[in-house]
C-alpha cells in the first residue's frame, strides 16, 4: 500500500461547512440500536500545515520569522458529507460545490457534480470516470486499506457512542484516528509528517439527522445537468462555455479533490 497516496486521498478531499466543536449532543441523541448511519449528514474541519515546532522559532532575526510564520501559517477548509442510502456526496461550502457519488446496481460509481452558483450541474458515467474511487473512502473518508493497516489501541462508550483509537507509524508519517464504527465515520483523522513536523486534521464537528438530508438532495436533483460527453457541444451556454475555457475538459477526478 502506498501510505503517502493513502494520506494525500484521505486529507485533501474538498469542501465544507463551519460548525462549532465536536457536537457530541448530537451523536448522543441516535439510539444505540438505530445509528442512522445511511442517512447523515457529517460536518468536518480540515486543517493543514499545523506546525508543532511553532514555539521555537529563532527570535534573533525579524524577517526570517515573518517568512517562518507565513510558512506555517495552517489552511482550514470545511468539508461536509452527506449519506443517503447508496447515494454519498461531499460538499464544500465555500466553493458551493457537490460532488455526489451514485453507486449502481453493478457496483460502479457514477458522479453528478453541481455547481451551486451557476445552478447546473454536470454528469459522469461510470465510463467516463477515469479511475473508480474506493466507495468505503468515497463513504467514511478513510481508505479501507488505511484502516485495515492501524493498530486498535483502546475503545470508550457504547452503541452509536462507542469510540475506537487506532495509530500507525510508518517511516515517514504518524496516524491518529478517532473512528465511530457504527457511524463509519472518523471522530477525527491526524496526520503528522515526520520530517517537516506538519500535521493535517480532519474534525468532525457536527452530525444532523432527519429530513434536512433528503431536502438537500431534492434541492440538488432540481437542478438541471449536463453528460460530461456532451459539454464540448454546449458552447451557448455560458455556465459550459466558462467551464471548456478554464480546462473543464480534463479528468473528472482530478476536479473531485482540492490538492494543494
Amino acid at each position: 500500500m502506498n501510505i503517502k497516496k493513502t494520506v494525500t486521498l484521505c486529507l485533501l478531499v474538498a469542501s465544507t461547512q463551519l460548525a462549532a466543536f465536536a457536537h457530541q449532543q448530537s451523536i448522543s441523541n441516535a439510539s444505540p440500536k438505530r445509528c442512522q448511519a445511511e442517512q447523515l449528514i457529517a460536518h468536518y474541519e480540515q486543517t493543514f500545515g499545523e506546525h508543532h515546532e511553532h514555539a521555537n522559532i529563532a527570535t534573533h532575526n525579524p524577517n526570517h520569522n515573518h517568512n517562518q510564520a507565513q510558512q506555517q501559517k495552517s489552511t482550514v477548509q470545511q468539508l461536509t458529507l452527506l449519506r443517503k442510502g447508496n447515494r454519498v456526496a461531499h460538499y464544500n461550502p465555500e466553493q458551493k460545490v457537490a460532488n455526489i457519488w451514485y453507486l449502481n446496481r453493478h457496483k460502479q460509481q457514477q458522479l453528478t457534480r453541481v455547481f451551486e452558483r451557476y445552478q447546473q450541474g454536470i454528469e459522469y458515467q461510470a465510463d467516463e470516470l477515469k479511475a473508480q474511487q474506493q466507495w468505503h473512502y468515497v463513504r467514511t473518508l478513510v481508505d479501507h486499506a488505511l484502516l485495515a493497516s492501524m493498530s486498535h489501541q483502546k475503545a470508550s462508550g457504547a452503541g452509536c457512542q462507542r469510540l475506537e483509537h487506532y495509530t500507525l507509524a510508518t517511516a515517514t508519517h504518524e496516524f491518529q484516528l478517532q473512528w465511530l464504527p457504527a457511524l463509519a465515520l472518523p471522530q477525527s483523522l491526524v496526520v503528522t509528517d515526520k520530517q517537516t513536523h506538519q500535521t493535517s486534521r480532519l474534525q468532525l464537528v457536527d452530525i444532523e439527522y432527519g429530513d434536512k438530508v433528503v431536502e438537500q438532495f431534492t434541492v440538488w436533483d432540481a437542478l438541471p445537468t449536463t453528460d460530461y460527453a456532451d459539454v464540448g457541444d454546449n458552447e451557448n451556454n455560458p455556465f459550459l462555455a466558462k467551464m471548456i475555457n478554464q480546462g473543464f475538459s480534463g479528468s473528472p477526478n482530478a476536479h473531485a479533490h482540492h490538492h494543494h
